[in-house]
């Protein structure tokens, strides 16, 4: 594979979207290109930084309640 087709790859890769044999064809040349390995890496630190508890949002206790009630009103209209 060459960088073209194995970079727009790389999040289902993470994601664990791709077939057996695609995931296979990535892996090498991860191993195999300097350039590829490193946008890998740069998607993995970035994930790792997007899951700290500092970006969720802790929505308030009723909002569920109130999604509820809204969604019960537009159906009765």
């Amino acid at each position: 594979m060459s960088c073209t087709e194995t970079q727009p790859l790389i999040d289902g890769y993470l994601d664990g979207e791709l077939d057996l044999v695609k995931n296979l064809e990535i892996e090498r040349h991860l191993h195999e290109c300097a350039v590829c390995a490193q946008v890998h890496q740069n998607q993995l630190m970035l994930r790792s930084a997007i899951r700290t508890p500092a970006f969720y949002f802790k929505p308030p206790a009723k909002l569920q309640e109130r999604i509820q009630s809204a969604l019960h009103a537009a159906e009765s209209a």
